[in-house]
């Protein structure tokens, strides 16, 4: 099975994303798993402080429903536009009024000529780009929080996140999901699921079940489901020894069968409630692409077969210690 790591530049004109990153091993936090530390006291200069804290919540009874994701702004676009010409070099979500979340290499050049689109249907909105600073960032997991500066928000502020982030660190096998809108494609009558029998990242055989993609009727939101693969970061090291640098120890990021692509770094995972709802588990930052194509019939987009990839996210105790420095020392 021929492998390529991709460098988080290569990702651009490749049509793949950037290179690989690892997972912790110790998974779902025990009864003794230590709370975030909010600060008792936060700056009321901070931006949506106490949407933050909700955010951070591991006491929430519910997560998001899928038809807020598909009804509400909370999926973004980053776009560039050079030259008259607009493309998307990554994605964001949006966990409060003015802030985001996303991968720390979509944002740490061309800033200023940057802009956040919502993935809305909505031409009112689709046409609201928001420009934005990042007011925190952790290069080594690759992740950043941005804050819109000229956001279409209303003037009173909620105390409430969009979403929350899951108290679950996913472990092997446990299945996850990726959401993304389509834009310039008609609502269908009917449901589509399609699953994908492939090859993993370790595994010569296909292997059933490896990635669901579906598209419910009357919803642009697609959603694709995977599972969590181990981190077998030796084996990894003895095949690439040459990019060796972009393998991380295994510490905050798992990886997983989610196809990604261009433009996708980003994105948010998300870990899947009993009662259905969902809870943010992650940010895709990187990916491993395998050197062949799968099958796949009805896709909404046309598409008949798709590059084989293998992602990886960003997980919790990144995303949560990030935010928790911003309310420590915010700006």
């Amino acid at each position: 099975m021929q492998q390529a790591i991709l460098s988080r530049r290569d990702f651009l004109s490749t049509g793949m994303l950037a290179a690989f990153s690892a997972a912790t091993i110790g998974c779902r936090p025990s009864e003794t798993s230590p709370e975030p530390k909010i600060p008792e006291v936060i700056d009321p200069k901070i931006s949506d402080a106490k949407a933050l804290a909700d955010f951070l919540n591991r006491n929430q009874t519910a997560g998001v429903s899928r038809q807020t994701l598909n009804k509400e702004p909370i999926l973004y676009h980053i776009s560039k536009t050079i030259d008259g010409r607009t493309r998307t070099s990554g994605c964001a979500i949006r966990i409060t009024e003015n802030l985001f979340l996303t991968a720390y290499h979509v944002v740490d050049e061309d800033t200023p000529i940057l802009s956040l689109v919502p993935q809305m249907g909505s031409e009112k909105l689709a046409t609201k780009t928001t420009d934005f600073e990042v007011v925190a960032s952790d290069p080594e997991n690759d992740i950043a929080l941005l804050r819109a500066t000229s956001a279409y928000t209303s003037e009173v502020q909620s105390q409430q996140a969009f979403c929350s982030l899951t108290a679950v660190i996913p472990n092997e096998s446990d299945r996850v999901v990726k959401f993304s809108r389509l834009s310039s494609h008609r609502l269908s009558k009917t449901d589509y699921s399609h699953t994908v029998h492939a090859k993993d990242l370790y595994s010569e055989t296909s292997e059933e079940g490896l990635f669901t993609i579906s598209l419910p009727s009357g919803t642009l939101l697609l959603e694709e489901e995977g599972k969590i693969l181990p981190y077998r970061f030796d084996e990894l090291q003895k095949k690439y020894a040459k990019d060796v640098d972009l393998l991380p120890s295994a510490e905050h990021t798992r990886l997983c069968t989610i196809f990604a692509y261009n433009g996708e770094s980003g994105l948010p995972v998300f870990y899947k409630r009993e009662d259905g709802s969902f809870d943010v588990c992650g940010i895709i930052t990187k990916a491993m692409g395998l050197a062949e194509s799968v099958k796949v019939s009805g896709h909404p987009l046309g598409y008949t077969e798709m590059q084989l990839t293998t992602s990886c996210f960003t997980h919790r105790t990144a995303v949560e210690a990030l935010i928790l420095e911003f309310l420590n020392n915010g700006n």
